[in-house]
Order: C-alpha cells, then structure tokens, then sequence
C-alpha cells in the first residue's frame, strides 16, 4: 500500500485574543498533492488559522506541520522558503505596472545586473501553460479583470518556488464564470503536484474540488472528511 504525507498541517493549536478564544486545540493535516478545504462561517477560526500556517502569527500553544515535522514559522519568510504561500483577498499587485513586470518584481533574472526579461516571460510562460492559465503578460495589471489578476498571484507563488499554496476564500471576489476557471486552475495544479489549501465558506466549491473537507466552528475542528 502506498504511504502519503503531511504536506502541511496544525497539531493542537490554540490562539487566544484577550477574553475571544480564536481557536482551540484546532488539529488536521493535509496531504501532499492535494486539495484541502477549511469550510466555516466568519468568525469560525479561518484567517486566524491562516496566520498561522503561514507564519504571520504565532500560536499560544501547539505547532505547525511542514512536511511531517513540527516548526513555528519566526515568519511569512521563513514559511516561503520552506514552500508555503498565501494568496489573500486583497491582491498585492501593482495597478501601473504589467502583469509580467509585477510578477518578477523583487525576484527579477539579472545578467550583470540588467533584468533578463526574455527568461522570465519564458519561464512564467511555462508555469502559465502547465496549469492551463492565459496571461496576457503585457497588459497592465489595472487594466485586467480581477480574476486574472488572482491567477497571476497564484503563478508569482509558483515562480517563486512555492509547492503549497493556501487562497483565502478566493472565490468572494468572483464572477461565476471566473469561478468555474479558479476552480479548474485548483484542479491543474493539483495534477502538478501542489498542495493546496483552500478558504471558503461555500460548501458547494469546496466539494466540487476538494479531497478533504475540514470543518471549523467556534475556533475548533468539527470533522474532517473526505469530500465524497
């Protein structure tokens, strides 16, 4: 029988914001090479969870999984370089620049200290057409809808070097067909081996992609299933 791995996941985490329990003994893990959903309502525990998988809050008690071993994450940084990003509701992408030039922005190819433009639209290009997505990397990021501006972020992660990635409830933001694309997008880049979180409160969604469905209310972990 084939063995899996904890690509990432919480181990008895508690978090507590003066007299509000945000979370409570919250436990789960998530697969390698899989898509997990965190469904609940607001105030369920999600984002405070988020931060801390992700290394930008750190837990009272208990610990973060990356890869089957216990860390606290001093960082979103140091959460990065272990592989681990996060693609939030508020898309950090500058509005004047174009889609290829904010997706290498602080990461930028140089040869003797010039851009190499040419290897990075070559290799955002590759990333792009593994997981199905047109970017029209020329184009201005204000002048494109949101949702492909949600799928640039996901492809600055990859080119980043990201394997895992947790979308804060990603959908809020969309149209219905450019769910259905977000969606499909998911699906691709679970067939190229990434790992993938995600936020939402859509039952629906999270059942239409999802491998697991992980439950939070009230700051703890209702059930964990699988998603058929």
């Amino acid at each position: 029988m084939a063995t899996t791995t904890a690509r990432i996941g919480a181990e008895r985490i508690s978090r507590r914001f003066g007299a509000v329990q945000a979370l409570s003994d919250v436990t789960f893990s998530v697969t390698e090479r899989t898509i997990h959903a965190l469904l609940g309502e607001n105030g369920a525990g999600k984002t405070t969870l988020i931060r801390a998988l992700s290394g930008l809050d750190q837990p009272d008690d208990g610990w973060v999984i990356s890869r089957g071993e216990r860390v606290r994450f001093s960082g979103p940084r140091e959460a990065f370089t272990s592989g681990i990003a996060v693609v939030q509701q508020e898309l950090a992408l500058s509005p004047n620049l174009t889609l290829l030039e904010n997706l290498v922005l602080g990461t930028e190819p140089a040869r003797a200290g010039v851009i190499d433009w040419r290897t990075a639209r070559v290799r955002a290009e590759e990333i792009a057409e593994s997981i199905g997505a047109r970017i029209p990397w020329d184009r201005r990021a204000g002048d494109v809808e949101i949702g492909t501006q949600q799928q640039l972020e996901i492809i600055r992660c990859l080119y980043r070097g990201a394997d895992t990635l947790i979308l804060d409830e990603p959908s809020a933001v969309l149209a219905p067909a450019q769910i259905d694309r977000l969606l499909r997008l998911l699906t691709e880049l679970r067939e190229q081996g990434n790992t993938i979180i995600l936020i939402t409160h859509k039952l629906d969604e999270a059942l239409r992609v999802a491998d697991e469905v992980t439950v939070l209310r009230g700051g703890r972990v209702v059930t964990t299933q699988a998603a058929d």
